[in-house]
């Protein structure tokens, strides 16, 4: 299945880069009345949505917690004496995931609604749009050209729907782990809630294996939403 988020895109950058495209290369044709008018932008001081403002949250708690192990003394923050390096490693690969994956969802966000703001504008000059009748016929040359620049944005369309496909693959990929993550973390919680010997080695451990399935969930969120 395609994921949601880049389906949408795909789509809005499609209509705008052909749309573009064509206006750029017609000759003869005139927005009256219009002409020189500013793409909308939103109203200054508009309110983000709830979502994305707890993305901008999350994303300056995460943020937050990756200063406070980097600043530790081995970067071992609250671990466990005897705690391998390579999970000391782990932890620090992935709380720096989920900071650039946090913040490539707000990228995205920001990109498609600029996207969006594109089409709107270019839906409004269409439906304003007349021939101006004071200009000479179109060439062949002119048509030609046009055509080219509309075959160019198909393949660009094609090429993104592409790597759609590759998306896939990472999202189911991304669940799994999440699932083995999740699984092994409620493990680890049996034994603690038993008061294993070495509860305290258990807690680490369960930590990190939430923190793998939150990684890999916010991962999928960023691609599918």
């Amino acid at each position: 299945m395609r994921t949601i988020f880049f389906v949408r895109l795909a789509l809005i950058a499609a209509f705008a880069l052909v749309t573009a495209g064509a206006y750029a290369q017609l000759p003869g044709i005139g927005l009256k009345g219009i002409a020189g008018k500013p793409a909308p932008v939103a109203k200054e001081g508009a309110q983000e949505s709830d979502s994305t403002a707890a993305l901008r949250t999350s994303l300056a708690q995460v943020q937050a917690e990756l200063a406070r192990v980097d600043a530790s003394p081995n970067q071992a923050l609250n671990a466990p004496a005897d705690t391998p390096a390579g999970q000391i490693l782990l932890r620090q690969t992935l709380l720096a995931g989920l900071v650039r994956n946090y913040q490539q969802h707000l990228d995205d966000i920001a990109a498609l609604e600029k996207l969006r703001e594109r089409r709107d504008t270019v839906e409004e000059r269409l439906a304003r749009w007349r021939l101006d009748e004071s200009s000479g016929a179109f060439s062949m040359l002119d048509v030609e050209a046009l055509r080219r620049e509309v075959q160019l944005k198909l393949r660009q369309i094609e090429t993104i729907a592409a790597r759609l496909d590759s998306v896939d693959v990472q999202i189911e990929g991304a669940r799994n782990i999440a699932n083995r993550a999740d699984q092994q973390a409620r493990r680890l919680l049996e034994r603690i809630e038993r008061r294993d010997a070495q509860a305290a080695r258990l807690v680490w451990e369960r930590d990190l294996q939430l923190l793998r399935a939150r990684a890999a969930t916010v991962a999928v969120d960023s691609l599918t939403h």
